[in-house]
């Protein structure tokens, strides 16, 4: 339920992995697995804020 609402654009990344109690990349793997794309806004700021961390 939590994937089907995220892909509807109804919940964030986020908000469905806690719904299946899960981490947010945990839940973004099973995502994958359903062809789903899953780099929404809030990913796309957690993945610049890790390069920055490990670039320097």
């Amino acid at each position: 339920m939590a994937a089907k609402l995220y892909e509807a654009g109804k919940l964030t990344l986020r908000q469905a992995a806690e719904m299946c109690q899960m981490k947010k990349w945990d839940f973004a793997e099973i995502l994958i697995k359903y062809d789903v794309h899953y780099l929404d806004e809030s990913a796309a700021e957690d993945l610049e804020t890790f390069r920055h961390a490990h670039t320097g």
